[in-house]
């Protein structure tokens, strides 16, 4: 019982699932709008794709990843990561472009396609550019420990 509410919460507080249809043609256009909520980039990358056995292997090889694992449960299903970049405004008023990550689960069973909820986390502001929590590939990314936590609950 306390494994199963333990997943609940952690689903909760840590799941970025957004399921929804991602492109991956090299066909992407940047867009000419700076108006709030405009995707720059259209349609969103998809920067990475763990099927559920490539994902449970990099999580088994790493103390933190083999808690993540305790706390999510083996990965079912794969993990595309799509990278999201688009328009708001700063403090000022200004247009500037914010970034975001899209996780969708993958996979032939029914688990892992087909309709399911939308879960969104939300992480804050960071204050470098540089983080990115749709970068997955690369371990060195201040992100990396963020991103693997959401992505270990999508695909389990």
């Amino acid at each position: 019982m306390l494994k199963k509410n333990g997943r609940l919460i952690w689903a909760v507080l840590a799941a970025c699932s957004l399921a929804g249809c991602g492109h991956n043609s090299q066909t992407a256009r940047v867009s000419v709008s700076t108006q709030r909520g405009a995707l720059a980039v259209d349609p969103p990358l998809r920067v990475a794709s763990l099927t559920a056995s490539a994902f449970s292997g990099e999580l088994s090889a790493s103390a933190t990843g083999k808690q993540l694992l305790l706390l999510a449960g083996t990965p079912t299903c794969g993990v595309d990561f799509y990278y999201l970049k688009y328009w708001t405004v700063d403090p000022a008023g200004s247009p500037t472009e914010v970034s975001g990550a899209m996780m969708v689960p993958t996979g032939g069973t029914a688990q892992c396609s087909g309709p399911r909820p939308i879960v969104l986390y939300a992480h804050g502001t960071a204050t470098s550019s540089q983080y990115n929590i749709a970068d997955i590939s690369d371990p060195t990314n201040s992100a990396y420990s963020e991103s693997a936590m959401i992505a270990a609950v999508v695909a389990a």
